[in-house]
């Protein structure tokens, strides 16, 4: 029940549809506020990196795939087997990161990019 617009309008009826979609406008209530407070907590905490995949980081000097990368870190939250399988499957793993900080730079999230592949590399190095 969430309604949403495309920004991305090439005719006016995709204006006319946009408009449509918020004629009858309500603010949520307090307590649809606090549900999807709520909710964002939860998802929250089953992330452990907050990188969306933009892929800004891209290409790393040293042949990581940093987004996928991330999204195995992220899968430790919910199935361990499933994250170490997306992990094992890359063609290069957190180890390969030298701190170089290229993808730092660039980062739109201002993630610690060399930090938390070294905090990867000793995770997913234990068995």
């Amino acid at each position: 029940n969430v309604k949403v617009v495309l920004s991305g309008m090439s005719a006016e009826d995709q204006l006319d549809d946009n408009l449509a979609t918020f004629g009858d406008f309500r603010p949520m209530t307090d307590a649809e506020n606090a549900a999807i407070r709520q909710t964002a907590d939860v998802l929250r905490s089953h992330i452990k990196i907050g990188c969306t995949g933009c892929r800004y980081c891209m290409p790393c000097p040293f042949g990581l795939d940093i987004p996928a990368s991330f999204a195995a870190w992220n899968m430790t939250a919910l199935d361990e087997d499933d994250a170490r399988k997306a992990y094992e499957a890359l063609e290069f793993q957190a180890d390969a990161c030298r701190g170089c900080g290229h993808c730092e730079r660039v980062c739109p999230q201002h993630i610690p990019v060399s930090n938390v592949m070294k905090q990867m590399a000793e995770y997913f190095s234990k068995k």
